[in-house]
């Protein structure tokens, strides 16, 4: 197989499995309903099923190496002002066939994907609007975790836009998987990242490694 092949095949594989690498570090101990979000969503949000089953295989992957056999709903919120408006929540699942060669029964997988064209502020006063009975903790809680794609933190152009959203990010407290175009772009958007940490009095360490499901397509 050329590696032009490659680049095309690993391009769009990229999310669902760099995502499903990280699943269980972003569920904040809930594996049977996990809810995440990703931030500024685009090209991800508008893969087709086939891809995104990749990511219920993985994390089944996982789970049966983990010894854990029970069934898990899974949903993704896209959020972003590039997600196109004409996108509806959808389900997909997978349901393995078991044999006699298989050593125990696999559970069922279903992962439901929600798109907001809004920013996440928005959104997240879309949820007060129609929960006003909800309080700061509830709303800190609607998701286990978040996943920002290539987000561009530290670029010039972008940097004062991710700053509110990113204060957001921070005072939930949930776990928070970035990736980057190239090792400049990581190193820009750490900076940001650590100072908003540092404005926000928290102590995590931000640390970019090496992802193995990076897109290998070269531009």
């Amino acid at each position: 197989i050329s590696e032009a092949a490659i680049g095309l095949l690993s391009h769009p594989l990229t999310f669902p499995l760099t995502l499903g690498r990280h699943w269980t570090t972003l569920l904040s101990g809930n594996k049977q309903a996990a809810r995440l979000c990703c931030v500024g969503a685009r090209a991800e949000c508008t893969l087709p099923n086939k891809y995104w089953r990749e990511l219920l295989i993985t994390t089944l992957a996982i789970d049966t190496d983990d010894d854990d056999d029970e069934e898990s709903d899974m949903t993704i919120d896209f959020v972003g002002p590039d997600v196109p408006t004409q996108l509806k929540s959808k389900t997909i699942d997978i349901t393995l066939d078991n044999d006699e060669s298989t050593p125990k029964q696999l559970p069922k997988r279903e992962l439901t994907m929600n798109f907001h064209s809004l920013y996440l502020h928005e959104v997240v006063l879309k949820i007060l609007k129609s929960q006003p009975e909800s309080s700061t903790e509830q709303i800190k809680n609607v998701w286990d975790g978040f996943v920002l794609f290539n987000p561009g933190l530290g670029h010039p152009n972008l940097t004062k836009h991710w700053k509110p959203t990113l204060k957001f990010l921070i005072g939930t407290g949930k776990p928070i998987l970035f990736t980057a175009h190239s090792a400049i772009d990581a190193e820009r958007d750490r900076q940001v990242l650590e100072k908003s940490l540092a404005d926000c009095d928290d102590d995590r360490i931000v640390q970019y490694l090496v992802n193995s499901y990076a897109s290998r397509m070269e531009f």
